[in-house]
Parts: structure tokens; C-alpha cells; sequence
């Protein structure tokens, strides 16, 4: 979080085998007054907007569901830094960037990355402004992580977020068909799929049991795997429930996800040095 500006902040409950966890509680400061109240509005996922004061220090209160009561120090804001605040709706994905704590000029945003699957999206020169806000159109992309990505007129990174875009568009239509089947040990199966030859495609196969239900479960399956949860770090929750509906209360819920599981931290002091981090590239033979 960032001194002086508004901040919206996401956070996740667990338990001690890393499931979600429900609760609520309040934001502190140094002399014990309520700042904020909270609560996780999804699989342990919740989120707050605060606008943390110079010099002062928090503490989070949290009931959980299962009785327990814990309080955490928060860490302390920094005094300078870029705001990055974001809202979406069905077809659109809306950005503010706040540069008002700027240490210097060599931190200020001066173009947007935006990138799907390793393919540049766009590539948009940001105006020399304290407060910039972009939108950007959702509607024709394809199902998966879109990333949006800050550089500085050095193409030095500031800022990246994550977003989960769902447009049903990664299903086709085609044919299935048993060229050979047989149920003996080490038997050999043969099958085909054909699709139009007009269709650009890769396709992913995954073998479940007859009895496991494709259209209800809600735990991993290849397509949350391919199009989400391999991008994310640490444990989805049960992540093929993103691709179940594509209303506005799904894309929030999993924008939680985004937030908790693909938050990615810049080291401000580091990259104004040209500090990078030290690879070692190993021999694969």
C-alpha cells in the first residue's frame, strides 16, 4: 500500500492445509481506533479499500468461522509508489493510474503493455499525467490471463496485474468418433476428432472416469488448468467453478483470485538501481 492515496487491498484466509477459511474483523491504528471493518466475501477472498496515513501503523483483527481469533500487524505503506486501482463490468475492464507519490521522474508511467498467452494485445503510449485512466474493451479476447503491464519511459516494469477473461470462446464445434475400441488389458483405442479445416486450433485431451460430471465439478480440470491455474501461483480453490457462468459476480470472484494468487511485487528501489535478479542457466542433457 501507498501513503496518502486510496489503496484497494486483497486478502485471503486459510486453514492450516491451506483451504479457505470465512471470517471478518477490523483495521486498528497505533492508538486503537477503528479504521476499517472486513469480511471475505468468497472462498476465504475478500477485499478493502484504505487510504493509509503517513507514519501510521495497523493491526488486522480477524474472527474466523471456526472460533479462532487472530491479529495481524500490517505492513507499513510506503511513502512513495504508483496507485493502480481497477474495476470490470461485462465488456470492459477500467483502469486508474495514480502517480501523485511518484518519488521521481524516472518512476513516472509512460506506456501499457497488454498481453494474452505470450501475444501482445496492445502496446499504448500513457499521457504525462498524475491521474490516467484507461479502458480497456474485454469482449474480443480470448478465454484466459490477460496481463496489464506498466514501464516507465526506460522500459523499466512499475506495475503488473493479472486478469481473468472468460468469452466462452475456448469451446469449438466438431465430431467425435470411435475408430477402434477395446476394454482388454493394454488394448489399443483409437479415436478421431474432426473440426472444420477453416478452424485454427490446438487441442488438449484429458481421459476421466465415466462417472466424473464435466458439467457441474468444480475442482481442476484441463481447461481451468490450461487457462488459469497454471498461471497463478500457490492453490486454487476448486478453479474450473470460473468457467461454470460468466455473469459479473463470477468475473469479481475470480478477479479475487487474480489479486491473491497473481499479485506480482516490484521492488521500486531495485529496479531505479537496474538491479536485476541473478539467473543461473542450467544444462537440460
Amino acid at each position: 500500500a501507498i501513503e496518502g492515496i486510496y489503496n484497494t487491498i486483497a486478502f485471503k484466509c486459510t486453514d492450516q492445509f491451506g483451504y479457505p477459511l470465512a471470517g471478518k474483523g477490523n483495521i486498528i491504528n497505533a492508538a486503537g481506533e477503528e479504521i476499517h471493518s472486513f469480511y471475505t466475501s468468497h472462498d476465504g477472498m475478500g477485499k478493502i479499500r484504505m487510504k493509509p496515513l503517513t507514519g501510521e501503523t495497523y493491526n488486522a483483527n480477524v474472527i474466523f468461522d471456526n472460533g479462532l481469533t487472530k491479529s495481524y500487524i500490517l505492513p507499513k505503506a510506503t511513502s512513495s509508489g504508483i496507485g493502480f486501482e481497477t474495476s470490470i463490468n461485462a465488456e470492459d475492464i477500467f483502469t486508474e493510474i495514480n502517480s501523485t507519490r511518484i518519488a521521481n521522474e524516472n518512476w513516472r508511467p509512460a506506456y501499457m503493455l497488454i498481453t494474452q498467452n505470450n501475444f501482445l494485445i496492445a502496446k499504448n503510449d500513457l499521457p504525462r499525467k498524475d491521474i490516467i485512466n484507461v479502458r480497456i474493451p474485454t469482449v474480443d479476447l480470448f478465454t484466459g490471463i490477460l496481463k496489464v503491464s506498466i514501464f516507465s519511459a526506460e522500459n523499466k516494469p512499475l506495475i503488473e496485474r493479472l486478469f481473468f477473461i472468460n468469452n466462452d470462446n475456448y469451446k469449438i464445434d466438431g465430431n467425435f468418433s470411435v475408430v477402434k475400441k477395446s476394454l482388454q488389458t493394454g488394448g489399443k483405442n483409437t479415436y478421431e476428432i474432426r473440426v472444420q479445416d477453416t478452424t485454427n486450433t490446438n487441442l488438449s485431451v484429458a481421459v476421466v472416469d465415466a462417472a466424473y460430471d464435466t458439467t457441474t465439478n468444480a475442482m481442476n480440470n484441463i481447461v481451468s488448468d490450461l487457462l488459469l491455474s497454471e498461471e497463478l501461483k500457490g492453490y486454487i480453490h476448486e478453479p474450473s467453478q470460473y468457467f461454470l457462468q460468466n455473469d459479473i459476480l463470477t468475473k469479481r470472484k475470480a478477479d479475487l483470485v487474480m489479486m491473491t494468487n497473481g499479485w506480482r511485487r516490484f521492488n521500486w528501489e531495485k529496479i531505479l538501481q537496474g538491479s536485476l535478479p541473478n539467473y543461473t542457466a542450467t544444462n537440460d542433457d
